[in-house]
């Protein structure tokens, strides 16, 4: 995936970014955010399952895998066809300073994958659709700050998207199935030296 650096916008990442002179660095070199739309507030990996026409429903935004630890603030837009986008409801301690259609959002702790960030409030108005991230409509970025005190840097991101049965979800993500946090997998390596 290839996205160019953009204008900074209003927005508090973009401010942000402009302050302290953080650099995108793309998301499949050395670092990388991965992220999920599941059906499931259990499981990041249910990228397709049945809306109720007509009755409001929620699909749910994970941080599915990193190759560094934790996310600090993500910014994207929520992209929907054939559904309507209702709401953008942050979980989990997660903070949203945006809207439904172009969240930015911040959470402490420095999460890493899988952590469920929100739930994403859709309505399917008869035949399905899809949901997927991109840009956010805000100033066009799509990108998630990483927890480095000293020199926090700005990571272009993947995403897996959903679907209801018959459609396609996007997926431009590199996690692997059942990916292992680089911190947990530095702790089992040490046991065996």
């Amino acid at each position: 995936m290839t996205r160019t650096r953009h204008s900074v916008g209003a927005s508090t990442l973009v401010l942000a970014i402009a302050t302290f002179g953080l650099a995108v660095v793309p998301a499949f070199g050395a670092t990388f955010y991965e992220y999920s739309i599941s059906a499931s507030s259990a499981d990041p990996r249910e990228n397709t399952g049945d809306l109720p026409v007509g009755v409001p429903g929620a699909v749910y935004l994970w941080l599915e895998c990193t190759s560094i630890d934790g996310m600090s603030a993500l910014e994207m837009g929520v992209e929907v066809t054939g559904l309507l986008l209702l709401s953008f409801t942050p979980l989990n301690g997660v903070l949203n300073a945006g809207t439904a259609e172009s969240p930015l959002l911040a959470v402490g702790g420095c999460p890493y994958g899988p952590f469920l960030l929100g739930a994403i409030g859709v309505l399917n108005l008869g035949s399905g659709g899809q949901v997927c991230l991109g840009p956010s409509p805000a100033n066009d970025w799509f990108v998630t700050v990483d927890c480095d005190p000293i020199d926090p840097q700005v990571h272009e991101c993947g995403v897996r998207g959903f679907s209801t049965p018959g459609g396609f979800y996007c997926d431009n993500a590199n996690c692997p199935p059942g990916s292992v946090d680089s911190r947990h997998w530095s702790a089992v390596k040490v046991l065996y030296r």
